[in-house]
């Protein structure tokens, strides 16, 4: 068998495969049923002794350790090579038939494949709890290189897409290393850059910080122009349009923006025109991007149910927009956004306050513990207004058959204690957030929110 090694001489393949020989205990034959022994030698899978790449190598002759195992005759030596990986097509199976029974070959074939079925539920389960751990289990069961972990992520059903949208945002060499493969898995050749946004988006989930966003897009958009040469000059280009892609989504579809305030067809082009390089696009392909997007929205994976990961909840007394009532609410605070219910029990909010670009703070009311919520209208600086010049905030309420845009300039709440208020301020400061993508296509292309809107 040492011949069948081409990359080690000959006492190093002697010591690989009597290292490999030193692994396996005799053990009695474990009964597939009562007719078929599957094997009569238990292999110990701690950790993988020979790599599967070392077990497929051929040798100058094209010959694998299976087909010397086979031409020499043992069985033995054949179940550990295939139970350890050896590949196997239909020409080996009729070849070990020969001497052997056929229905033994299967089962132990069979017996490998759901080794392998179960290794591979291990690491997909290891990997949603954590996924360096994953990585880890998935370099012992013969994942040895970076491009077949990012086959068996792109490929695994049950991979948590949330998990996976984290572990590749990461900044350190290996989360780079595998983000850049498992983005080459992608097949963008001939598609449009929205479509093949469309389709890089539902793959994973996309993580809210800028840095991370900032190296999924630019691999992104390097890869795209890898697959259709000649489209665009340099991928800068692509790497604006595609934010410009996902700000119109964000536009068109978001219930808290008015109708007569979305962007039409003629603002798109013209702030797609200002993206250096975009001249050399047809005007149609624009058209045509804009028309995808606003008829059928980019479903931006989340995980997550909407009520997930709650960070707190409680009764406040929430007072109305145009008529100044207080109504008690039940008001539970997830994913950046506070939704408010009748009920705690109550399954669908009366509304929601998604806490993009506003602020919080204590104020002065008859009524007692009261706090505000109010536009800013630059993340960076907080902006003390008085009540009564506020910018109309993107809450809604749910009436009928979906969400219908509020009119608050703020929201006032009040709390059942001084401590209360304090830690409802505390955790709302902590989940109010500022729009990222509008952060990295400023950076890009000079171009902010207001050129967009």
């Amino acid at each position: 068998l040492s011949s069948a090694i081409p990359a080690f001489t000959a006492p190093q393949a002697e010591s690989v495969w009597s290292s490999f020989y030193a692994k396996i205990q005799p053990k009695k034959p474990v009964q597939v049923n009562d007719n078929v022994p599957l094997v009569s030698v238990v292999i110990t899978h701690v950790s993988r002794v020979v790599p599967v790449r070392i077990i497929n190598m051929e040798d100058e002759d094209g010959r694998r350790p299976l087909q010397y195992a086979i031409k020499a005759g043992r069985y033995d030596n054949i179940q550990m090579l295939i139970l350890e990986g050896a590949e196997i097509s239909e020409d080996v199976i009729r070849e070990v038939s020969k001497n052997h029974d056929k229905e033994s070959i299967v089962a132990i074939i069979a017996y490998r494949d759901g080794m392998k079925k179960k290794e591979h539920t291990i690491a997909t389960q290891e990997f949603n709890k954590k996924p360096k751990k994953g990585i880890q289990y998935l370099n012992n069961i013969g994942f040895e290189n970076t491009e077949s972990v990012a086959k068996f992520l792109y490929s695994t059903p049950g991979v948590s897409k949330r998990k996976l949208g984290e572990f590749l945002g990461e900044p350190d060499a290996e989360s780079i290393k595998i983000l850049e493969a498992y983005i080459e898995q992608f097949e963008f050749t001939g598609l449009s850059l929205d479509k093949a946004l469309r389709l890089f988006l539902s793959k994973f989930w996309l993580p809210g910080e800028a840095q991370k966003i900032d190296r999924f897009m630019e691999s992104f958009s390097k890869w795209f122009c890898k697959n259709n040469p000649g489209l665009f000059n340099n991928t800068d280009t692509a790497y604006v349009l595609a934010f410009s892609i996902i700000m119109l989504n964000t536009d068109a579809h978001n219930p808290a923006i008015k109708k007569e305030n979305k962007m039409s067809l003629d603002q798109f082009l013209v702030n797609a025109n200002r993206i250096p390089g975009i001249e050399q696009l047809p005007k149609t392909y624009l058209e045509e991007i804009y028309q995808s997007i606003v008829t059928d929205e980019i479903h931006i994976e989340s995980e997550k149910s909407v009520f997930c990961n709650i960070e707190k909840k409680g009764w406040l007394t929430k007072q109305g927009g145009r008529i100044k009532t207080w109504k008690t609410r039940w008001f539970l605070l997830s994913g950046n956004v506070l939704y408010y219910f009748k009920q705690p029990t109550d399954t669908e909010p009366l509304g929601m306050i998604p806490l993009e670009n506003v602020n919080v703070r204590p104020i002065t009311q008859r009524k007692k513990f009261c706090f505000e919520l109010f536009v800013v209208h630059n993340a960076e600086e907080t902006i003390k207004l008085p009540p009564n010049k506020h910018a109309t905030m993107k809450g809604a309420k749910y009436q009928g058959s979906g969400l219908v845009q509020g009119h608050h300039e703020n929201y006032v709440l009040s709390a059942e204690s001084k401590d209360s208020m304090e830690q409802w301020i505390s955790s709302i400061k902590n989940n109010i957030f500022h729009n990222p993508v509008a952060d990295l296509l400023k950076k890009r292309s000079g171009l902010g929110m207001a050129s967009l809107g």
